[in-house]
């Protein structure tokens, strides 16, 4: 028999509650939108990063597996970067990955690996030297010397 809650207390999916203690959340659900908002607001709250999987289609034997790094203050390092790379080149061809500065898509991710490969992808991430602070943006003057540039034509291939 589950246990009662008051009507003050709300308990989260088991779902959102296996991606907070693991570091990843399996969004191949009904409601996956609502789950990765609620999972996305969460890794912001804590500042780590933000790993899901989720179905290609409905009948598909592939996974979609993505990595936000735009709920910390960090980007990947060329560190994070070789540790992706590694982790994903026995389970995924390079033609499905794509690998950014402040996020990861593989396309291709085999159902039955889905899981460990999250795992996987989450650990490498937060290893020591895999992610650098965020460079602050270039602050641009009001009204300074500024040369701006207009081409008068398109230049033809």
């Amino acid at each position: 028999m589950p246990a009662t809650l008051s009507q003050n207390e709300t308990r989260p999916p088991q779902r959102l509650q296996r991606a907070q203690q693991h570091g990843f959340l399996n969004a191949r659900c009904r409601d996956s939108e609502g789950l990765i908002r609620n999972y996305g607001l969460w890794c912001w709250r804590m500042g780590v990063p933000m790993v899901w999987y989720e179905r290609r289609s409905a009948g598909s034997r592939f996974t979609r597996v993505h990595l936000e790094m735009l709920t910390t203050p960090f980007v990947l390092s060329v560190r994070g970067h070789a540790a992706l790379i590694a982790v994903s080149a026995p389970v995924v061809q390079a033609r499905h990955a794509t690998i950014m500065g402040h996020g990861a898509l593989w396309e291709m991710v085999p159902s039955h690996a889905a899981d460990d490969f999250a795992r996987s992808v989450f650990r490498a991430v937060r290893g020591p030297g895999s992610y650098e602070a965020t460079p602050k943006p270039v602050d641009i003057p009001v009204g300074g010397n500024l040369l701006r540039f207009k081409p008068k034509l398109a230049l033809r291939a």
